[in-house]
């Protein structure tokens, strides 16, 4: 049995996961196991090119129509590979869209960004593919904050303080962007087999316990280094834009939930809006901006 630890969950599974955090979880987190076994993928599923699902009260399979199917239930997810199919790229999409979306189903708010976190507190980074969002967290990191989370950033909305939950310890980076914070990219692997985009992993600062979350950044490309606030109305607009998985909202039932999550998400929590000029040059700018904006969050 291989054990693991993210998003506050003990994952226990009879194959190894590279891709995620090794190490028993304490006693206190929720077992979530992983078995590789046969699913049935064709009753009653949507029809789709690429990807089909069923959904019921307890379950939700989806399959995927190039890697095979995953059924996520309240305590496991069962994978079914496709013959012939990569495990590497079965694992990935283990690790990301069907951990996203078990995480979903469990209650949490779950938006495609990048996360971080100093000693007061965590921030998220959401943004459009090709706005540097993995560039900007590796830099952030680079300066000495923890890594939190890559791609899915998972909140927990219920108690007193919004929380963020650890996640992967990993970064994908275009070669370029590897070269400057991690190593040569051919020494990296693929985030996908057909991508360019390498995964360095993050050897330190990873923690299991949750962090306060103290802003959420919203991440544009522009000409000139900039920070400023998002009203509320707007920046629902970008929770709803920067969901994770936002397409498969309505398909599995939780775009309302989705909705009054991100609702009370930025009535608590400060939205900012940073524009980051292209230039790598430029970057030290713009994380002095985020240092000091969390350093004024922080005592609020």
């Amino acid at each position: 049995m291989h054990h693991y630890s993210a998003y506050g969950l003990s994952i226990r599974s009879h194959r190894p996961i590279p891709e995620l955090p090794a190490g028993k979880a304490p006693s206190s987190f929720p077992v979530v196991s992983i078995r590789w076994n046969a699913v049935d993928a064709e009753t009653d599923m949507s029809s789709g090119p690429q990807t089909a699902y069923r959904v019921r009260p307890e379950s939700l399979c989806i399959r995927f129509h190039d890697l095979g199917a995953f059924l996520i239930e309240p305590d496991r997810i069962t994978v079914d590979p496709l013959p012939g199919a990569s495990l590497e790229a079965v694992r990935l999409m283990l690790v990301g869209s069907v951990l996203g979306l078990f995480l979903r189903r469990r209650g949490l708010l779950t938006l495609h960004g990048n996360a971080v976190a100093c000693e007061a507190g965590a921030a998220v980074v959401l943004g459009a593919s090709g706005a540097g969002k993995s560039t900007l967290t590796a830099a952030l990191h680079r300066r000495g904050f923890r890594f939190i989370s890559d791609d899915v950033s998972a909140i927990d909305l219920a108690g007193p303080e919004v929380l963020l939950l650890p996640g992967l310890p990993r970064l994908k980076l275009w070669p370029d962007t590897a070269a400057l914070f991690a190593a040569e990219s051919a020494d990296l692997p693929r985030a996908h087999p057909g991508l360019e985009k390498r995964i360095h992993t993050v050897a330190s600062g990873l923690q299991e316990t949750p962090h306060r979350l103290l802003l959420v950044y919203v991440l544009e490309p522009g000409e000139a280094t900039a920070l400023s606030p998002i009203p509320p109305s707007e920046a629902l607009v970008e929770m709803i834009r920067h969901a994770h998985l936002p397409r498969s909202l309505p398909i599995t039932g939780d775009d309302s939930r989705h909705f009054e999550q991100s609702a009370e998400l930025v009535r608590r929590i400060p939205v900012r809006r940073i524009v980051r000029a292209g230039a790598l040059d430029r970057l030290p700018e713009l994380l002095d901006l985020i240092e000091a904006d969390l350093s004024h969050a922080a005592r609020r």
